[in-house]
């Protein structure tokens, strides 16, 4: 599977930075998360094991040593999942935050 796009309330957002693959729309999603809900993000224990305030946190597990955690605006997260994790990831965060998100996939 991959991500081909992803729409958050109607909008299409672009991949970041012209990543036109899985993790670049993966990491815009992020992105704009974390531009928009922080707060919420971090106020949330649902979202504890998705967000964190550490790079070195223990929950990022081997993204650590394989330097698949990001950081963006105070808050990090790990890029070191299949493209399946990473929708159910994005669609777990969109629930938890009441975000309209539908991720365009192609097999």
């Amino acid at each position: 599977m991959k991500i081909e796009g992803i729409e958050i309330d109607g909008v299409h957002f672009l991949p970041y930075h012209g990543e036109d693959d899985s993790t670049g729309y993966f990491r815009s999603f992020m992105w704009f998360c974390i531009n928009n809900y922080f707060v919420q993000i971090i106020m949330n224990p649902e979202l504890n094991n998705k967000f964190s305030l550490a790079p070195n946190d223990p929950m990022f597990g081997v993204a650590i040593r394989h330097g698949r955690v990001e950081g963006y605006n105070g808050l990090f997260f790990s890029t070191l999942n299949g493209n399946v994790r990473k929708v159910r990831i994005m669609y777990s965060i969109a629930k938890t935050l009441r975000i309209d998100l539908f991720v365009h996939t192609s097999e």
